[in-house]
């Protein structure tokens, strides 16, 4: 019964009934809007302008939430969304400036216009929930970020239905095509809403999607992330053929045995491929690779592994670390997701071991 009498209004109304109904709210208040904007008009002696005035609540748009507290003078229509709830609040000249046009002296009288505080800085107290829930988890982050200012998302557009009305911008608009990707997959991955206390796995995917820069703070809290990492010793590799019959712990390793990811590294490249001096110390091995990590003068730079895994790199000069068998860098890794070290040695080739397998490469510094 309820489908039919809906079917039988929407024949006599020629549309649906929220599209009815939205014609005539946005209707009613523009022809109150006109009406009131033509009373201020009237009394120009008296009347400066108006405030535009928002309901400033979780319903509100964030192009309304920007309008709120800006003045306008009379020959500006409040030109509202449809369905827009905004108000005009008159703006009345001084009692000084009134008085002087009828030649009397009201200077000592007191200005009794409301005070609208602007809608930016009433964003800016709301709960970051509530702000989140107005933007969006993508649009706030970005916001968060300093990518845009509230106000940027204020747009106008003119209809032949509606006229000229404000709008709020997309982050596409405001960021372009690739950035607003970039947030978007942040808000997918639940990290949006981290913005403004990101984690490092937050920054090192940020920067990854070429969303931002880092801080100097920033980058010092992914350093000491990293640097404290170390390996995963709870992850064991295979002893390789080249690492066999090295003698490790006071017995030769033999192919097939296990060992934990730092020892493994350390066999790998300090004992069998000789990267580090001589008499090299598993604990010695691991202090030069957080040294690389922490110095000043290394290079940074963020890569996608195999088009899977996030991962930071470290390179600095191998300088006294350098072997017989090392080069001129020392490189270290760190993925992001797990959490850990997946190697540490110096590469032959430096240049084409940060080209293979890899995309979106991104420097956050390069080598002093």
């Amino acid at each position: 019964m309820v489908g039919d009498f809906l079917t039988e209004l929407r024949k006599v109304l020629g549309t649906t009934l929220s599209r009815a109904l939205t014609i005539a709210r946005t209707e009613t208040l523009r022809g109150h809007r006109e009406a009131t904007r033509a009373s201020y008009q009237a009394n120009s002696d008296i009347v400066r302008g108006w405030v535009w005035h928002s309901a400033a609540d979780e319903r509100t748009c964030a192009a309304c939430w920007a309008m709120h507290g800006t003045f306008h003078t009379l020959d500006e229509r409040l030109d509202d969304h449809p369905n827009g709830r905004c108000a005009m609040v008159p703006k009345t000249k001084t009692w000084a400036e009134i008085g002087k046009q009828y030649g009397i002296d009201l200077s000592d009288v007191p200005d009794t216009n409301s005070e609208i505080e602007p809608g930016v800085l009433l964003f800016d107290k709301l709960p970051a929930e509530k702000q989140i829930g107005i933007l969006g988890p993508a649009k706030w982050a970005a916001w968060k970020d300093d990518q845009f200012t509230l106000s940027d998302l204020v747009g106008q557009t003119e209809s032949t239905i509606w006229g000229t009305y404000r709008y709020e911008k997309s982050l596409e608009q405001v960021l372009g095509e690739e950035k607003a990707k970039g947030y978007t997959r942040l808000a997918l991955m639940g990290a949006a809403r981290n913005a403004g206390q990101y984690s490092v796995s937050d920054l090192i995917r940020a920067v990854g999607f070429g969303l931002r820069e880092l801080s100097n703070d920033e980058l010092q809290k992914i350093v000491e992330k990293v640097a404290k990492a170390g390996f995963n010793r709870e992850h064991t590799s295979l002893v390789k053929p080249e690492m066999a019959g090295l003698v490790w712990k006071g017995k030769p390793l033999e192919v097939g045995e296990r060992l934990p990811a730092d020892e493994w590294h350390f066999v790998k490249h300090v004992l069998a491929r000789q990267e580090w001096p001589e008499g090299t110390s598993l604990d010695e091995y691991l202090e030069s690779l957080r040294t690389v990590i922490r110095s000043p003068e290394n290079g940074i730079m963020i890569s996608k592994y195999q088009c899977v895994y996030w991962q930071i790199a470290f390179i600095a000069d191998s300088g006294q670390w350098r072997g017989v068998g090392g080069s001129d860098f020392i490189l270290v890794e760190y993925r992001d997701g797990y959490g850990f070290w997946v190697t540490g040695f110096q590469p032959v080739d430096l240049q084409k071991q940060l080209q293979v397998h890899r995309s979106e490469i991104r420097w956050l510094r390069k080598m002093k």
